[in-house]
């Protein structure tokens, strides 16, 4: 079984390392974008289980087009 994955959708922090760290000490990935809105999120080719989100709009469209999306 694959680990779960968390996109960070965007982000103004200088690092994410505190996030990584959390998430990657309970197994779960963390893969990171600055998503200029949501169809850049909905286009991309990661598979994440969760978004984690600081202002990027999260529509319809997202949500058709990450099937295995289960947390914003």
């Amino acid at each position: 079984m694959e680990s779960p994955t968390v996109l960070v959708t965007d982000f103004e922090f200088s690092d994410l390392a505190l996030e990584k760290r959390i998430f990657e000490e309970r197994g779960v990935s963390v893969e990171t974008m600055q998503a200029d809105g949501p169809a850049e999120i909905a286009a991309t080719d990661i598979e994440p289980d969760a978004l984690l989100v600081q202002y990027a709009e999260i529509t319809e469209d997202v949500f058709d087009a990450l099937p295995s999306l289960e947390a914003v």
